[in-house]
């Protein structure tokens, strides 16, 4: 994963690696690997969204929607 990115926790196996960018923010989110913490499975990117919070928010909802399939 990138070192310049922060990572919020979704879930218990999902984490949002979060960038800055010039307007706001945009994150890719990710399938955790138990075995190496350092990587994972890319699942999908996000739009850039206003602040970390419209972010988090807009991930859940994605991840929900994934699942559902």
């Amino acid at each position: 994963m990138e070192r310049n990115a922060s990572l919020i926790q979704l879930d218990n196996n999902y984490v949002l690696r979060v960038q800055k960018r010039e307007q706001g923010v945009q994150g890719e989110v990710v399938l955790v690997d138990r075995s190496n913490p350092h990587r994972g499975t890319h699942v999908f990117n996000t739009p850039e969204q206003g602040d970390v919070q419209e972010l988090v928010a807009w991930s859940h909802k994605a991840l929900q929607a994934y699942r559902e399939g």
